[in-house]
């Protein structure tokens, strides 16, 4: 059976690749039936890492996605059946070389913080019915006009095994650090840019690779390329082969995905162009294919998604 979690004043819970977080503002009557009344709007979270003493309330950061600072002792709660815990924390500059540990049961795991994103992947042995895991960070981070005894930004948490598998999710490689694509393997692709419309993505060269993890289920992927290249563009999976031609509108390719492993690889083979053999007065000498905006993963058989989320069937999903 799926553990289900309300969030709420005391109740928090932060993202992760299998762990399903729908959020209910625009659905009144549902958010209502799930809160007996009480409540007009609610997030409700599927197989989450629970956040508990010594985390604090999660909070936007400047690209709007949601983390949650630690304190220097907190405290997380593991849904049953896990056997492995997936961390991504941020390490603030001034708690750069610190000291950590993570107790789950008799296991302890320690070791050396570095400033920037890290991940951390535990075994989580004995949690066949749940457990919690307490934190210990040797170092706090002094941010300004702030009272709070602060230490690590938790951007993502949870578990794998075999009840477990990547649920639905979309990422950018425009975005980066967004919590769906600190997994994503990027090969051939430039930079990150922010494109007309302020639409983040990046461009991809004669040939890309984006692998990340994934089960069997169906890929949308967003791309597009300017009006002046011609020629036909190829865009793969394991399951599906796709050619065909594209101009600078957005388009939304629908691909089946097997994903073997655990893990699906998404190809792209295009023309590729010179921005200063096309624009005068450029000295970008780039060698440039298309640009991949986002791709989203609709999981098989999984209706946990976003209410304005269609299947690939176009039925409306219900959680």
């Amino acid at each position: 059976p799926r553990t289900y979690a309300i969030e709420g004043r005391t109740l928090r819970t932060i993202e992760g690749v299998t762990a399903c977080a729908v959020d209910l503002p625009a659905a009144p009557a549902r958010a209502m039936e799930l809160g007996q009344g009480r409540f007009g709007s609610a997030r409700v979270t599927r197989d989450a890492v629970l956040l508990g003493s010594g985390t604090f309330a999660p909070e936007l950061d400047e690209a709007g996605d949601r983390f949650a600072w630690l304190g220097p002792a907190a405290t997380l709660s593991l849904p049953a059946r896990s056997e492995r815990l997936q961390l991504r924390v941020n390490i603030p500059d001034d708690v750069d070389g610190a000291a950590y540990s993570v107790s789950i049961g008799d296991h302890v795991h320690e070791g050396s913080l570095h400033a920037g994103p890290m991940s951390l992947e535990l075994p989580t042995p004995g949690c066949s019915d749940g457990c919690e895991v307490d934190v210990s960070i040797d170092g706090q981070h002094q941010a300004e006009d702030d009272t709070r005894s602060l230490s690590v930004r938790l951007e993502g948490a949870w578990v794998d095994g075999p009840d477990y598998a990547p649920a639905y999710g979309r990422w950018s490689p425009g975005h980066p650090r967004a919590i769906r694509a600190h997994d994503v393997a990027l090969e051939g692709f430039e930079a990150p840019e922010v494109f007309a419309g302020d639409r983040r993505g990046a461009w991809t060269r004669a040939q890309a690779v984006a692998s990340f993890p994934a089960r069997p289920g169906t890929l949308r992927i967003r791309v597009a390329r300017p009006r002046h290249t011609s020629g036909d563009v190829t865009v793969s999976t394991d399951a599906e082969v796709r050619t065909l031609d594209l101009g600078p509108k957005i388009t939304t390719l629908t691909l089946r995905t097997e994903a073997p492993d655990g893990k699906t690889r998404l190809g792209f083979r295009s023309p590729t162009f010179v921005p200063a053999d096309v624009r005068p007065g450029s000295g970008d000498g780039r060698d440039l294919g298309l640009i991949l905006y986002e791709v989203e993963f609709l999981p098989e058989g999984d209706p946990c998604r976003p209410d304005d989320v269609s299947s690939p069937a176009g039925t409306h999903a219900q959680p």
